[in-house]
């Protein structure tokens, strides 16, 4: 067929890369808003529903280079695969959702564009997208210190780090402790005990030994547990 090529599926799309990407990458720029909502309590079905679709066993390899080829319905699985984690990420550690949403753009941007750097045999994609958010988090707050504390409420979706704190007042102490933890402390915290990343997992995608996980993890949550005690909060 002139003018398009044939990918799996029987999907026919254009040879010029820049039309076929434009639709993807508004509907990208669009999400953020609605994922705002999402995350923040509103929807918390629609949020068990992500996280339900996040464990399907799908042929992740193969969307991708149907996603890069245009087939909009790849797209879309991927997208409600992955989307929601890597804001959830992107929100915990940054505290911005508008930084949360400019680093979804820019992961899924770059996967749309060309994963050259993803090979599916050394892991699974979230933990490359987890990866690529990473980077994305590093450049945008270049040349500071430490992330902001963080401002929504992240714990509206039920993932309480620490077990027992059901009271709104308990919350906010535990976010605010979470937020005053050393970044490389509370990324694990995140990965580990909120998104549920194995320790392979998440040393994986920190570039780091499994057993630096675990002792960042036995160190993280002690600090928590000494600063909400001194709040008078139980662990």
């Amino acid at each position: 067929m002139e003018g398009a090529e044939e990918i799996k599926g029987g999907h026919a799309v254009e040879d010029d890369e820049s039309d076929i990407h434009d639709g993807f990458e508004a509907r990208i720029a669009a999400s953020g808003a609605i994922f705002r909502n999402l995350f923040a309590g509103e929807r918390p079905l629609e949020v068990e529903a992500a996280r339900r679709l996040s464990t399907v066993a799908i042929d992740e390899p193969g969307l991708i280079l149907r996603t890069q080829a245009g087939d909009e319905a790849a797209f879309d699985v991927l997208y409600g695969r992955h989307q929601p984690p890597v804001y959830r990420y992107a929100l915990r550690m940054s505290g911005s959702p508008e930084m949360a949403d400019e680093v979804v753009q820019e992961v899924f941007l770059g996967l749309i564009h060309g994963a050259r750097g993803y090979d599916a045999k050394a892991g699974p994609l979230r933990s490359y997208l987890y990866g690529m958010a990473r980077h994305a988090l590093a450049r945008q707050r270049r040349g500071e210190r430490d992330f902001e504390e963080l401002g929504e409420d992240l714990e509206a979706n039920g993932d309480d780090p620490l077990a027992g704190l059901a009271r709104e007042e308990q919350v906010e102490r535990v976010r605010g402790a979470l937020a005053a933890l050393p970044a490389h402390y509370r990324e694990v915290v995140v990965f580990c005990e909120m998104e549920e990343l194995s320790y392979a997992e998440t040393a994986e995608v920190l570039g780091v030994a499994i057993g630096t996980v675990r002792s960042r993890l036995s160190r993280a949550k002690s600090l928590l547990v000494k600063r909400l005690s001194r709040q008078g909060v139980e662990a």
